[in-house]
């Protein structure tokens, strides 16, 4: 079985038919940097009850952290051709996770899946990006939302969003948690994000970037034009975002 091997020695179980698998071998185990060093500032903010994973892939994000002992560890990933390597992984690493194939989304109910052949890392719900050529493969998937995993229970939770476009949806679909927990943290992924969508939801929420250097966070501004600007440094980790519970900004 192919794997790729961490900087800590870790092993990342792969499928070696999927490009994405040819570049964490070559990159040891991860794609972005940032994005690591950005998930590892989130999960130190707080001692958290629950850590979701929202499009685990390979896992990656999960073997290149430490997940402390007690915590609830949930996994999304619809994307279920990956769920054989993905257990053999997080088994290696001692990671214990209640690992789901439903998607998270606004509302609950099924949808159209479509998993990208040529990477597996851009697998997202159906919209009209999806055309009918060979690269994607569609199937019907359950949908959830954070509210009904999360409940109204007031565990602190952190949360990695990586939805390929449907951040604001996962975002919607959180609001009874966000309102009704004082301590939690949404790392969302902003490369593709609409600047307008940004501005609007630091309007509503604190929201802060990384950056590159250090682990210290610049807040993103409520105006789009602003939003522009400070993504122009090149200073800072400009891929991913947190959002962060008024408790912890």
């Amino acid at each position: 079985m192919a794997y790729a091997t961490t900087e800590d020695g870790h092993r990342i179980y792969v499928r070696p038919t999927d490009p994405r698998a040819i570049g964490l071998i070559a990159n040891r185990g991860r794609i972005i940097r940032g994005s690591l060093e950005l998930w590892r500032v989130a999960l130190g903010l707080h001692g958290w009850a629950t850590v979701i994973d929202i499009g685990v892939n390979y896992g990656e994000m999960l073997v290149g952290v430490d997940i402390p002992e007690g915590v609830e560890l949930i996994g999304f990933e619809p994307n279920t051709a990956l769920h054989k390597v993905l257990h053999k992984t997080l088994e290696a690493r001692g990671i214990s996770i209640d690992l789901r194939s439903q998607a998270v989304a606004d509302k609950a109910g099924t949808a159209r899946f479509a998993v990208d052949r040529t990477w597996s890392g851009t697998s997202s719900l159906y919209d009209e990006r999806h055309d009918g050529s060979a690269r994607w493969q569609f199937r019907e998937v359950e949908v959830t939302t954070l509210d009904e995993v999360l409940g109204v229970s007031g565990r602190a939770f952190c949360v990695k969003v990586d939805v390929e476009g449907f951040e604001r949806e996962v975002v919607d679909g959180a609001a009874k948690a966000l309102a009704n927990t004082s301590h939690w943290a949404l790392m969302l992924e902003i490369e593709h994000m609409d600047r307008g969508y940004l501005a609007e939801l630091a309007r509503t929420y604190d929201v802060f970037v990384k950056e590159k250097e250090t682990t210290s966070l610049r807040r993103v501004p409520g105006e789009r034009i602003a939003v522009e600007e400070l993504l122009d440094d090149s200073t800072l980790h400009r891929q991913d975002c947190v959002v962060l519970s008024p408790s912890l900004s």
